[in-house]
């Protein structure tokens, strides 16, 4: 799928507006959009101003696709690491409240454990870095009454090593009889490595 990234941080500052205004004002003004059809991003805007401390808002993407198809993403990131706050923000607040999703939570907590060998929920260390904390996205397309949120796992700045991450990736993917996903992925990465 090809993808268009937008990075609103210049003319957030050259407006004097937010990063969150000059982003979701670019959504409301786009062709096709209307407020009966970005519920999604009025409940992705009412979390964001719920948080504190604030997640940073990084950029959004778009699928180049027909509007009413194309999934719009927005990028954030939280300095907060312990596994409690990521379930907070990958629920928005507690809104997302499924068997599946809690499913995909428990999923996670077991990778989470596994490559930054933690246990009860504590934060990774602090890591001084403009791309340290986590970064999420929520996505929705035009219609949609709720986002989506997904995680990049931050493996760069807090795993011990990519070997660590491709064991520990192999092992969950083979314990849940997806083992056939890795394989090339594995090779591809030993051979880089």
């Amino acid at each position: 799928m090809t993808k268009a990234y937008f990075f609103p941080e210049t003319k957030a500052r050259m407006s004097g507006q937010s990063t969150w205004e000059v982003l979701s004002k670019a959504i409301t003004s786009a062709p096709h959009c209307c407020a009966s059809n970005t519920k999604a991003l009025d409940v992705l805007s009412h979390f964001l101003n719920q948080e504190v401390p604030a997640l940073r808002i990084e950029l959004l993407a778009i699928d180049l696709l027909k509007p009413e198809a194309s999934r719009i993403k927005i990028y954030f990131r939280s300095q907060a690491t312990d596994f409690a706050t990521v379930v907070r923000i990958m629920s928005l607040n507690g809104l997302l409240n499924t068997p599946n999703f809690h499913r995909g939570i428990n999923q996670l907590r077991d990778l989470w454990t596994e490559l930054f060998d933690l246990e009860n929920g504590e934060s990774l260390p602090h890591v001084e870095h403009r791309t340290a904390g986590i970064l999420y996205y929520a996505d929705f397309r035009l219609g949609d009454q709720v986002p989506g949120v997904k995680i990049y796992i931050p493996v760069r700045h807090y795993a011990k090593s990519d070997h660590k991450v491709l064991d520990v990736l192999g092992k969950f993917l083979r314990n849940r009889g997806q083992g056939q996903f890795f394989e090339d992925y594995e090779r591809a990465m030993y051979d880089t490595l």
